[in-house]
């Protein structure tokens, strides 16, 4: 594979851009393809690792954290407290929330999607829509992409919404993505300067951004039948913490929760979710909120209701059973 290079003026353009004597992958690199039916979690296992403590009992709450600093030693005696158990639900799942964690008091947070908007696809609550952020690009002005995001933020958290599933922050190379509309720009630097602008806005109001779609989403069709977007390890080094995933699922689970190896990659991805959620609006004084989300105390209103309107309906069934026994 030949990397479009600028040296002398994009010299190598012709045989950067021929087209492929083949699509197939080649046998020696299917060899080195892995995905969840190959991977083996020992073979990443590094035996002088160390298993850190969990489950103790510090006495601490995510909330006494914030403001404290990523290095300071707390966290470690925060991130003692959770178990095993606490940090696979928090990194698996992460679709559209944070999940919320008993053993440290953690809230659970909502994080909602649009590039564009704030849109809650689960209540069906949307916000006001802007223009394409490639509109927001052509200006040029970092500005407007400020605005932009103090916009998107206010509304977020007007709606109770913690998190933004934006900016996306792939470029555009083909007319033909799919999802071009999302993304700003061709140019990398422009498209650097306007995200982060806009999330910087967003942040003024207490909402942590999801640069989404960082890199290699070029094509929509069949992209959730194992497309292969050609790169390489330099261009794609950017990490994952939880997981876009709101229920129980086989592969959203981390495989390996025995070995300290994996142990200490949990712990490492949960600090980095708690610091994000704990510094953002959704630990603000007036927001913080412990008890039962809305959706929930109506889901047990529901119920509750559900089951006072059949007791009754069986009191009159067998009121009237006994009646045509008399009779």
């Amino acid at each position: 594979m030949t990397y479009l290079s600028r040296a002398d003026g994009f010299a190598n353009y012709d045989q950067a851009t021929a087209v492929p004597a083949t699509y197939t992958m080649p046998d020696d690199q299917k060899a080195t393809f892995i995905n969840n039916s190959n991977y083996n979690p020992e073979d990443y296992n590094n035996a002088d690792d160390e298993m850190p403590a969990t489950g103790a009992d510090n006495g601490l709450s995510l909330a006494d954290l914030r403001g404290v600093a990523y290095d300071d030693e707390q966290w470690d005696q925060l991130l003692d407290q959770m178990t095993v158990a606490d940090m696979d639900s928090l990194i698996a799942l992460g679709g559209y929330q944070t999940n919320s964690v008993k053993s440290i008091d953690k809230v659970q947070t909502i994080d909602c999607d649009g590039p564009a908007s704030i849109n809650n696809n689960f209540t069906g609550t949307g916000s006001v829509g802007f223009p394409s952020v490639v509109m927001i690009a052509n200006t040029w002005n970092t500005d407007i992409a400020t605005a932009f995001g103090e916009s998107i933020g206010k509304m977020a958290d007007e709606m109770g919404v913690s998190g933004w599933y934006a900016p996306a922050m792939n470029i555009h190379r083909t007319a033909f993505a799919g999802r071009n509309f999302e993304y700003y720009s061709e140019d990398g630097l422009l498209s650097g300067k306007m995200a982060a602008n806009a999330i910087l806005g967003a942040k003024e109001y207490g909402v942590y951004a999801y640069m989404n779609h960082f890199a290699l989403n070029d094509q929509e069709s069949n992209r959730l039948s194992m497309l292969c977007t050609w790169s390489n390890e330099q261009a794609i080094r950017n990490g994952t913490d939880c997981m876009l995933v709101a229920y129980d699922t086989e592969t959203n689970h981390v495989k390996d929760q025995t070995r300290a190896t994996g142990v200490q990659a949990m712990r490492q991805a949960c600090k980095n979710i708690l610091y994000t959620v704990v510094n953002s609006r959704a630990y603000d004084a007036e927001n913080l909120e412990t008890g039962l989300m809305t959706w929930q105390i109506a889901a047990i209103v529901i119920d509750v209701v559900a089951g006072v309107i059949l007791i009754a309906l069986e009191a009159v069934a067998i009121k009237n059973y006994i009646k045509r026994r008399k009779a």
